[in-house]
């Protein structure tokens, strides 16, 4: 009657070896860097709420993660047990999907947290959280032997202004 509730929960902590990740130099050049060992760990939590013969979805979902630098080479190395940078400690997202056969209507909005820019986590170098919202119409064609969908969608709605890394703007 009200529909099917998932709920689903998940941790994880995963420790990497010899990591390797792009990153840029004081040029802003970017090249491969070994960060020899990480350790990341965290919590997901995904929700989806089925309604109307499952044509109505409300989906919602929550990570908060860790993710720390924790081998070094050396012993005096200021970025050990570090987050490491650009990767943000919680995102969430909602998302309202309608399909009204044989078109869907689809609206996603995220957030994500702030993100460090520095190895060093030094606070006055942060990319701020931001929010985004997308929305989408699709067609499903089918027909013999084929089937197709025609999508068109608005990335970022709002026209809202963030950062994914620094000095580029986005909208």
């Amino acid at each position: 009657m009200y529909g099917r509730l998932d709920i689903e929960g998940s941790y994880f902590d995963i420790t990497t070896s010899d990591r390797i990740v792009w990153t840029p130099d004081a040029n802003g050049l970017w090249s491969p860097k070994n960060l020899q060992r990480v350790q990341s760990s965290g919590v997901e939590i995904i929700a989806g709420w089925r309604v109307l013969n499952e044509n109505v979805l409300l989906r919602a979902s929550y990570t908060n993660a860790d993710s720390k630098k924790t081998g070094s080479a050396t012993t005096d190395d200021q970025t050990l047990n570090k987050q490491l940078p650009y990767l943000p400690h919680e995102t969430a997202s909602l998302s309202l999907s309608v399909r009204l056969s044989p078109v869907t209507i689809d609206i996603r909005h995220e957030y994500t947290g702030f993100r460090y820019t520095t190895e060093t986590n030094d606070a006055r170098y942060l990319l701020q959280p931001y929010q985004k919202t997308d929305i989408s119409l699709s067609a499903a064609l089918s027909g013999e032997p084929l089937a197709a969908t025609i999508r068109v969608g608005v990335s970022n709605l709002f026209d809202s202004d963030y950062q994914i890394f620094p000095n580029f703007l986005c909208r």
